[in-house]
């Protein structure tokens, strides 16, 4: 299948085995022919808050990050009470 081919094969796994380590929540879709076409995650300690705090989520994903030398992901939590915090930059 696609996913156990070359590099792209060990990428992805050592991508998914350091996710796992560091205790992130992991989703993925693979396409009829076993490539990866969606992946989410996120740290467990932000799932946790977002399920306390789940009025906002704001995800800015941004592409073609090495064209415009931008982060991939910044993700911003807006508080119960308002206030605004970047939660990560990826």
């Amino acid at each position: 299948n696609a996913l156990n081919e070359g590099s792209n094969h060990d990428i992805t796994v050592q991508l998914l085995q350091m996710l796992e380590e560091r205790q992130y929540v992991i989703h993925h879709i693979l396409s009829k022919d076993d490539h990866m076409q969606n992946l989410f995650f996120t740290h467990i300690e932000a799932a946790r808050q977002m399920a306390i705090y789940s009025e906002v989520l704001i995800v800015d994903a941004t592409y073609k990050t090495n064209l415009y030398k931008l982060p991939l992901i910044n993700a911003i939590g807006i508080s119960n009470i308002g206030n605004a915090k970047v939660l990560n930059t990826y």
